[in-house]
């Protein structure tokens, strides 16, 4: 998990996230372009690649602007909702809490940058709680349930019928 913050660009300073995956945007065009040359020769697929990697890059230079402008615009609502997220959850906790936390992500953050391996990620790490597993929510429900008979409710009801559908599904893969 301490992977994920320090090298996932949601959790890198300074480091904003664009459109996720570009390059595959573009192999999936050329994919499509190569197929077509399956015939050809190396050199007139390497040509016809070159030419549309050129076309590309052309439409990709006119329209910059326009791009770049679409994408400013969306950068700012994005930024908007993430700001009414975050005074959502700060303005329900204790001032002094939230200054120790930002205090102890600036720490990290500068330990990182003088070369301290995974700062970041210790301290993300320890604030994030894992969410339960389904064996023990189900545990935890059944025991909820328990009554004084010992009739079985509803949670373990569910479970078993979860559990008939899993075997079910198996049984179809095989």
């Amino acid at each position: 998990m301490e992977c994920l913050y320090n090298y996932a660009s949601t959790y890198i300073l300074g480091v904003g996230i664009i459109d996720g995956e570009i390059l595959e945007l573009l192999w999936s065009v050329l994919n499509d372009t190569f197929r077509s040359t399956c015939s050809a020769t190396t050199a007139h697929q390497a040509e016809v690649l070159d030419d549309h990697m050129g076309d590309s890059n052309w439409k990709k230079t006119i329209n910059m602007a326009a791009t770049i402008a679409a994408k400013f615009k969306r950068a700012r609502e994005q930024s908007r909702i993430t700001d009414q997220f975050y005074r959502g959850i700060t303005d329900q906790q204790d001032s002094g809490l939230i200054n120790t936390w930002e205090d102890e992500i600036s720490k990290a953050e500068a330990d990182q940058e003088q070369g301290v391996a995974n700062a970041v990620g210790k301290v993300m790490a320890r604030k994030v709680k894992t969410a339960a597993g389904r064996q023990e929510i189900e545990l935890h429900l059944s025991n909820m349930e328990l009554t004084s008979n010992g009739a079985t409710g509803k949670a373990a009801w569910i479970s078993s019928g979860l559990k008939l559908e899993q075997a079910q599904l198996e049984l179809r893969e095989t």
